[in-house]
């Protein structure tokens, strides 16, 4: 299962993506098993250009490197970029980066209209890591009580429901 680890949803500027250039972003991996970024890419006119995406750990090592084509961008959703699982990226910092290759200014006398959306200089991006089922569940179930005191509203809600099928499956097995 893919799960979310970090999310930065604030959209208020484009970043041109053009020929010869990148963008990048800096993000920390709060969890094991990072295997996907998704970055929030624009291409309206449908352009075709050869891209990169890279995966560089805070060493400067490039982890990850993934070509596709700018007819890949969905302009409706962000732009996933998955990969085999990071296992150690736990607490650790990474730079993920979109090149663009350089083409001859004859095929585009107008530069193409590619961006990312991003806030104040800061992409909108996401990231997640890999979790067994297993671990899921485990997780999931660990996290139940501690979280029924964290929110009243909800707790309230559960309950009453919970007694509600109980009391039902108890009236079902008297018949």
């Amino acid at each position: 299962m893919h799960r979310l680890d970090a999310h930065q949803p604030l959209t208020s500027s484009r970043l041109a993506l053009t020929p010869g250039n990148s963008i990048s972003q800096v993000f920390y991996s709060h969890r094991d098993s990072l295997d996907t970024v998704s970055i929030c890419l624009r291409n309206p006119d449908r352009v075709l250009l050869p891209l990169t995406f890279s995966l560089v750990d805070s060493h400067g090592t490039t982890l990850r490197t993934l070509p596709f084509s700018s007819g890949n961008i969905d302009n409706q959703d962000c732009t996933k970029f998955q990969f085999d699982p990071i296992l150690s990226s736990a607490k650790a910092s990474f730079t993920a980066t979109i090149s663009v290759a350089p083409v001859d200014p004859k095929a585009f006398p107008i530069p193409p209209n590619i961006y990312a959306e991003s806030h104040e200089g800061t992409l909108h991006f996401k990231t997640f890591y890999y979790q067994s089922g297993s671990d899921v569940a485990k997780e999931s179930f660990n996290q139940l009580f501690p979280r029924f005191g964290q929110d009243w509203g909800f707790t309230f809600i559960w309950t009453i429901c919970v007694g509600y099928l109980l009391y039902r499956l108890w009236k079902l097995a008297r018949k």
